[in-house]
């Protein structure tokens, strides 16, 4: 079937050798931290509450497991986040600078 464009050959997106770009990494990384970091300080939270219950009734159980979570999740997941933060910076300023050139040069593009 054609559609009258006629040229047949492969298209081919463009390739930065980089990646992406340092506004996306930085979204992409302290989001996920962000996750990670919530999900990881919710279990231990949890768990914290859930030996610190103060009662065995189902009711008190339940609240200090919210509680415990609640209390850890938020720190963790911001704590993260700000180290994918500077993490990203970090890299995007070493890419920046090309410090790869002074410290042994990059293993992709050696010819």
């Amino acid at each position: 079937m054609d559609f009258g464009g006629g040229d047949d050959g492969a298209d081919y997106l463009d390739y930065d050798i980089k990646g992406r770009q340092y506004h996306e990494k930085l979204f992409f990384n302290s989001g996920f931290a962000f996750l990670a970091g919530s999900v990881a300080g919710t279990m231990y939270g949890a768990a914290e509450g859930l030996r610190g219950a103060a009662s065995s009734k189902v009711k008190v159980r339940v609240n200090a497991i919210l509680n415990g979570a609640g209390k850890y999740s938020a720190g963790w997941g911001n704590a993260m986040g700000v180290v994918a933060l500077y993490y990203t910076t970090v890299e995007s300023l070493a890419s920046y600078a090309e410090l790869d050139e002074y410290v042994g040069g990059d293993p992709v593009r050696e010819e």
